[in-house]
């Protein structure tokens, strides 16, 4: 393979993975609540919920960088 062809390759999966990344986030954070809000409401423990804060806080400086 040249040069070249590796440079295209290698730029089509930065591409992909910047188009995929909002909706990675987007299921990140459904997937968290699902989690914290079972597990609270099985469990009873407030803990769940500062978990699901923490998610959303990761997830909103990861949108940010």
């Amino acid at each position: 393979m040249s040069d070249n062809t590796s440079d295209k390759i290698y730029i089509a999966q930065i591409d992909t993975l910047y188009h995929q990344t909002l909706i990675v986030l987007i299921v990140n954070i459904v997937n968290s609540s699902l989690v914290a809000l079972l597990l609270v409401s099985y469990m009873g423990q407030t803990l769940w919920l500062i978990f699901l804060a923490l998610t959303f806080l990761l997830t909103a400086l990861r949108m940010i960088g």
